[in-house]
């Protein structure tokens, strides 16, 4: 297993892993599609924030919650937050956040483990954004902080 710096989630039956640099909105982003997964029907869920682990099996690319940090939600401006997750996720698409995106995307794909996966490009998330402000203030209104794991 190789671990990176990237968020991974669950959003319906689509594993999605998000990359770039610190600041860029992997979190806000993750969460983001977390929450729209739940709503729309889909079902989605949090996979892991900030480190994933990754492993190739029967040519597919698997992401797996650092454990240390398992559950463990950043958001930007208020901490950390406990919130539900998944172990595991077979990954269906890597999102690249960069400086810019793409107006029509190429065929970019994603490779690790001898294994490559489709990769969309898209813009990062400024910091003054205003879906992270606010999921800043509703994390700290309606989530539990995170105390570490117990296990």
């Amino acid at each position: 297993m190789e671990i990176y710096h990237a968020n991974a989630l669950r959003l319906g039956t689509f594993g999605v892993m998000i990359t770039g640099a610190s600041g860029t909105g992997k979190s806000v982003l993750t969460l983001a599609l977390v929450e729209r997964g739940a709503v729309s029907g889909h079902g989605a869920a949090l996979v892991g924030d900030d480190y994933i682990y990754l492993e190739a099996a029967g040519g597919r690319l698997i992401a797996h919650t650092a454990a240390p940090i398992a559950g463990a939600m950043e958001i930007r401006g208020a901490g950390l937050f406990a919130v539900e997750y998944e172990e595991k996720v077979v990954l269906d698409l890597v999102v690249a956040l960069g400086e810019t995106g793409e107006r029509y995307p190429k065929a970019h794909r994603f490779g690790a483990l001898g294994v490559e996966v489709k990769c969309l490009h898209l813009p990062s998330l400024g910091e003054a954004d205003g879906l992270a402000l606010c999921q800043a203030v509703e994390a700290t209104l309606f989530k539990a902080p995170w105390h570490g794991n117990t296990a």
